[in-house]
Formats: structure tokens, sequence, C-alpha cells
């Protein structure tokens, strides 16, 4: 880590060689999301994956409000509906494109998300 007391640090001015220092942490505490325990998550399932023209959407139980959507990897919404009820759902994936998608299904509480290949 450098620390200036130049243009970017507490006294202002210009940097020069004599106004840098240079410290070594020893000790770091990262802060970050916590670690998920995977037996804590239902996961969104979908089959057929990979698939060509219709795809069955598994919507986990509890999750019995939201909006089920289907995007490219760039953010361009394919396909989107509310979802008032867990079960499955059947989607016609025709006129999708071709490659990576990803399926999303955003309740209040929470959002499942998992990938689909579209041939």
């Amino acid at each position: 880590v450098v620390f200036g007391t130049g243009e970017n640090g507490p006294l202002g001015g210009p940097l020069t060689g004599d106004d840098i220092f240079i410290a070594k942490i020893e000790s770091w505490n990262p802060v970050g999301v916590p670690k998920v325990n995977p037996t804590d998550t239902q996961p969104l399932r979908i089959y057929p994956n990979p698939t060509n023209d219709t795809v069955e959407v598994t919507i986990p139980a509890g999750a019995t409000k939201g909006t089920l959507s289907v995007a490219t990897p760039s953010g361009h919404i394919v396909h989107s509906q509310a979802v008032m009820a867990n079960g499955e759902i059947t989607l016609s994936a025709a006129r999708w494109p071709t490659g990576l998608l990803i399926v999303s299904l955003t309740t209040p509480d929470r959002v499942f998300t998992t990938k689909l290949i579209k041939n």
C-alpha cells in the first residue's frame, strides 16, 4: 500500500519522492459475502437442458410470487412473466436466440438463477 502526503494525500500539493511511504500489511480481515450453505438453497430447475423448442421450469417450494425472466448474457430480456405459485411452468423457447441464456426467478425475498443452453 502506498501512502502520499501530496495531491492524493492528507496534506495536499504535488507528490515528490520524499512524500511516499510504503506500508506492509501484516493482518488482513477481508469483508465480503458470507459462505452460503448449499443445503439452505433450493435451485431453480430447468429441463431439458440443453433445449430446442420447449423448457420446463420447476419453481422452488416457497417461491409463490415473483417474476420469471430469461435473458442473454448481455442482459437482453427474451422472456418475462409473473409467477403466482410454485410447481412447473412450460415455456416455448422456439424464438429465443441460440447459445447461453440466464433464467432468473425474482421473488420479494430471493433471486434464483440458473443457466440454460438453447440449441
